[in-house]
């Protein structure tokens, strides 16, 4: 976004793909490796797992006995050593995510030229049946400094609507959730907003708002066609939010 402070806090591309008709699980293994060798520079590990317990029917009050217990992995999160990207693995799925922040934010067209060169490789080296969806998500925080905690967010925010504080009393958190129809290709694009919970004593508000939109029908062998499709739809994302926000909101920015 064009601005000297942008309030992006995160921001990711997501590829959701189709699988063979043959595949039984996700081969946690395989992910493993695909990460030592395609993405080395991104050594800090996280993995992600759940515990599954089988237990035996009983028709007592008795507390049923356990029949097998396994821990099965969801997903691996590879960060590099400023943890400022994230590469995520799971079944079927891949993410890659900015975690720079304000005016360390590199902008839209590094996060998808990372991202699309993630995508060439997971291509390549897994061979997937085809791909469901790209989707683009961003994360912003706006920090409104105030005297007191009374300001109007209609002042800052065109998609806000505050209660009065006669007689609902002072409002100190709320989130609300839009979904729209997309007007370039009809897909979904989702945006919650949300005012952060507030300690009277910081002098400042948090607005957090989350951008998701996602595109389909795309071939997972035409690189230009999803380039086009994600740049497309960022330049809507960024146009939707100009518009959700006042010069006074803009103002913060620079």
């Amino acid at each position: 976004m064009p601005y000297k402070n942008p309030p992006v806090v995160e921001a990711w591309i997501a590829f959701d793909f189709e699988p063979h008709a043959d595949k039984t699980e996700w081969d946690y293994l395989r992910s493993r490796d695909f990460l030592k060798e395609h993405a080395p520079d991104l050594s800090k590990r996280q993995i992600e797992v759940q515990n599954v317990v089988e237990l035996e029917k009983s028709d007592t009050d008795e507390l049923p006995t356990v029949k097998a217990e396994h821990r099965t992995v969801n997903l691996i999160r590879a960060f590099d050593s400023e943890f400022r990207r994230l590469l995520q693995l799971g079944n079927d799925r891949m993410a890659f995510n900015l975690l720079e922040q304000g005016s360390d934010y590199p902008g839209f067209g590094k996060l998808l030229d990372d991202a699309m060169g993630f995508l060439e490789k997971y291509r390549t080296y897994f061979s997937p049946r085809g791909l469901k969806s790209a989707t683009i998500h961003y994360v912003d925080i706006v920090a409104i400094p105030v005297e007191n905690l009374t300001i109007d967010l209609e002042d800052y925010f065109r998609i806000i609507r505050d209660l009065p504080e006669s007689p609902f009393g002072l409002v100190n958190s709320f989130a609300s959730l839009f979904t729209t129809i997309c007007p370039l290709d009809k897909e979904p694009m989702h945006i919650e907003i949300q005012r952060l919970p507030t300690e009277v004593q910081e002098h400042t508000i948090q607005v957090r708002l989350d951008w998701e939109k996602s595109c389909r029908n795309l071939e997972l062998n035409d690189s230009v066609q999803i380039r086009a499709a994600l740049t497309d739809s960022n330049a809507f994302m960024v146009k939707c939010f100009k518009q959700s926000i006042t010069p006074k909101t803009e103002a913060l920015f620079d």
